[in-house]
């Protein structure tokens, strides 16, 4: 049954590599007496080398909420599954600074730079960008993240009302 898995046999000078169907490789001693044996010791760095390629994700969204008080960047795959996020008190900004253009481009940053790193993040080069809310740190977050991402659309979901609530009462001083 082992036998039937194995794709591809390499002969090193350590002894003998085998591959399965998965891509998982073996490194066994001289001894291929018994093809339980062979299966029975896994490299890690072939574990390893098989996890990093399942992760890298060239195109994904990001989704940058701008309130009046903070600002919000989650970084997501094609499939809506969060790679990295960032937010003005995650970058060291407390109370009015976090509502800053100047935040919302550090937040953008510190996202971006999370997913674009092939070593630790999963290799994004391309995004799409849906921006939601009056925040006055948009437009900066929006050209930090063009700055390391390519952007490819660029969506504004801000809900507008088409006078639904009734305003409140006028103000009389």
């Amino acid at each position: 049954m082992v036998e039937e898995n194995l794709k591809k046999t390499e002969s090193t000078g350590e002894g003998v590599v085998i591959q399965n169907d998965e891509g998982v490789k073996a490194a066994t001693g001289e001894d291929q007496s018994s093809p339980a044996s062979s299966s029975a010791v896994q490299s890690p760095a072939a574990k390893q080398k098989v996890r990093a390629k399942a992760n890298q994700v060239y195109e994904g969204a990001a989704y940058i909420t701008c309130s009046f008080n903070n600002t919000l960047v989650t970084i997501t795959d094609s499939r809506g599954n969060t790679k990295a996020w960032s937010s003005s008190g995650k970058c060291g900004f407390k109370g009015s600074k976090k509502s800053t253009p100047y935040a919302g481009q550090m937040v953008a940053a510190d996202a971006a730079k999370a997913v674009t790193d092939p070593k630790t993040g999963c290799g994004m080069e391309r995004i799409k960008v849906y921006v939601n809310g009056f925040g006055a740190s948009r437009d900066s977050a929006i050209r930090a993240l063009a700055s390391l991402l390519k952007v490819t659309a660029l969506v504004d979901t801000t809900s507008v009302p088409f006078n639904g609530c009734r305003n409140s009462k006028i103000r009389r001083v």
